[in-house]
């Protein structure tokens, strides 16, 4: 393996792993307990996901109760003429790492730009019965260069028992880069970004609603504090509130922000 994507630590001391050797693109998932450290690391177990279609990768991780959630992107070479990038997401059984469903989609992109597309945050709801999960989530098309972005920010319903899928799209033409994403509701969520290197706003907060397949409403909100130059991390807290730390010429800074829904 030669390219680790993410990384996950949870409150039992276990840490998980999505990595990718680039030369056979084989991906691996793999868990590991950290409970009783030595010169060794004690793995759990490791799982490898091999794809013959092109180039696939494992990227971030979501764990949600015992179920492991992953996004993934997958880049295809139909023929001479047709290329096209699909992004995805599969959900594991946490314990015997099983596969219970994988749910791909494609935005409405050329392959230049869909190539350079990729989700890099979301978040989970479920109903009741846990049978339909709403993923809200925000991915980025890059263009010109590494920091400029476009953000799309979708909604998708997995049905899992009809093994049927719903998802919902909107494209903001603006640069900056999602840092979190928090579930408010079946057709709602939170997402907390941040701008390029320069700018006088430390995050912006948007809310986002579809309210049904042709329209969405956009709530913006930013948050200017002036000892940050960049914002690098951000967390939505279950309470809504947000803690987010960046720096100030080279200084490592941490702030808050609280009652984002007020």
């Amino acid at each position: 393996m030669n390219q680790h994507n993410s990384i996950h630590f949870t409150d039992d001391d276990l840490l998980y792993i999505t990595a990718l050797n680039e030369n056979q693109m084989i991906n691996v998932i793999a868990c590991l307990d950290l409970s009783n450290l030595t010169t060794r690391l004690n793995q759990k177990w490791s799982k490898v996901i091999e794809s013959s279609k092109g180039n696939y990768q494992l990227l971030s991780i979501l764990i949600d109760e015992n179920e492991l959630y992953l996004n993934y992107k997958s880049t295809h070479v139909y023929d001479s003429f047709t290329h096209g990038t699909i992004l995805g997401f599969m959900k594991f059984e946490l314990m015997t790492v099983q596969q219970l469903w994988a749910n791909g989609f494609q935005y409405n992109k050329t392959f230049v730009d869909s190539s350079k597309t990729f989700i890099s945050e979301f978040d989970i709801l479920k109903n009741s019965d846990s049978q339909i999960e709403y993923l809200g989530i925000c991915s980025h098309t890059q263009k010109n260069n590494e920091t400029d972005y476009w953000m799309e920010f979708s909604l998708m319903q997995a049905n899992s028992s009809r093994g049927q899928k719903d998802i919902k799209f909107t494209e903001i033409q603006v640069e900056q880069r999602c840092r979190d994403v928090k579930m408010q509701n079946s057709q709602e969520f939170l997402a907390v970004t941040s701008l390029n290197i320069g700018s006088t706003i430390s995050l912006v907060i948007y809310q986002i609603s579809f309210i049904n397949s042709t329209k969405v409403s956009i709530v913006q909100t930013s948050v200017t504090y002036s000892g940050f130059i960049q914002t690098l991390h951000a967390m939505i807290m279950d309470d809504n509130g947000i803690i987010y730390s960046g720096s100030d010429n080279g200084y490592p800074r941490t702030s808050s922000v609280v009652n984002t829904n007020n």
